[in-house]
Order: structure tokens, then sequence, then C-alpha cells
């Protein structure tokens, strides 16, 4: 009798060891688990989604300055770019870069711009415009004049080298570019304005 007790309390005993043993097993592979799922959740918090070529390009030609720096260097950087694209990355970014009054800058990427598509007019005019920036009226009018060279109906050049010639006191000049500017575009208020001031100029003093 005693014998069949001990029997039983000793199969007892070895449910109990086998039942903690699968008990600190299943607690293992629970925290386990649990773990592999914070490195999980850690690695998919800490990835960053690659944007589309779509995308960097949509944000690169976006006003916003500091994003479209971002999109058109990545771009730029990402040597798979055709020249075509490539020069609207540039052109861009120098004009983000102008919106931040990095004018130097601007012209680096607009003469980055300008170097691969040369027959481009709106290049040279927005490098003279950074120029204007700068206070630098001589390489503004010669960037003004390239682009006049390139397209003889851009108004915009000939008023902004009006502008130009009218702060170097070269009015006779300034009068011209500004008629030149009406003349391709007689709703240009700027150009009428600044040719009135440039006439009042030339006027002998009484």
């Amino acid at each position: 009798m005693m014998g069949r007790n001990l029997a039983k309390f000793l199969m007892l005993c070895a449910a109990i060891a086998v039942t903690a043993a699968v008990s600190v097993t299943l607690e293992n592979d629970t925290a386990y688990s649990a773990a592999a799922l914070d490195r999980a959740r850690l690695a998919s918090t800490d990835a960053r989604p690659t944007k589309t070529v779509s995308e960097y390009r949509r944000l690169c030609s976006g006003f916003d300055a500091d994003g479209a720096i971002a999109a058109c260097t990545q771009l730029i950087q990402s040597g798979k770019e055709s020249a075509k694209y490539l020069f609207v990355a540039y052109y861009n970014r120098g004009s983000a870069w102008f919106r931040k009054s990095d004018f130097d800058r601007a012209i680096g990427d607009y003469s980055e711009a300008a170097g691969l598509n040369p027959a481009d007019p709106d290049s040279f005019v927005s490098i003279g415009r950074a120029f204007d920036a700068k206070n630098d009226d001589d390489l503004a009018i010669q960037s003004y004049t390239r682009a006049i060279a390139l397209d003889p109906s851009n108004a915009t050049a000939f008023r902004n080298r009006g502008d130009a010639f009218f702060r170097k006191n070269d009015t006779n000049r300034a009068v011209r570019d500004y008629n030149a500017a009406i003349k391709l575009n007689p709703n240009d208020e700027l150009a009428q304005s600044g040719l009135v001031s440039a006439q009042l100029k030339l006027l002998p003093y009484p």
C-alpha cells in the first residue's frame, strides 16, 4: 500500500516538474516573441520610406525652399537624371536658394543649368536677377545681354537690364531698354514706371 502511494507521489512530482518546464519554456518563448516584435516595431519606425522619382521631382519644383533643395539635391546626386531633368533640378534648386537669399549658391546652380542648356535665356535672366540682388550691376547686365542675344523678344531681360543701367546712371541706355521692353510687352507697368523715371532724369534742370 505504501509502495503504491510512493509511486503515485513520485509520478505527481514528475508531472509538476514537466508542467513547470513547459511553463518556463512558454514564458521564454513569449518573452522572445515580445522582444522580436519590439525590434520589428523599431525597425519599421526607423525605416524611412523611399520616395519615387516623380515625387522627388514634384518636391523639387515646389515653393517650399528647404524641401525643394533637399529633393533637387537627391535628384542631382542620384546620377540617374537625364540632361533634360538635370537642367530642371539645377534651375529649381537655384530658385530655392534665391528664395532663401543665398544668392551665390543660386548663381552657382543657375550657371550649372545654363551649362546644361546654353540656349535657354531664362537661366541667364535668373543669373542676372541674382547679381541684381548682390548689387553687382555689371555682371547683371552681362547676364541680361546674353539672355537678349538668345531671345531678342525677352521683355523681362530688357526691362531688368534697363533697371541696371538706370542704377549705373547710364540713363540713355536705360531709356532704350525700357522702350524695347514696352514695345515687346505694352502692359509691363514696371518698364513704364522705369521709363518715366529715366526720362525725368534726362530733363535739364531749370
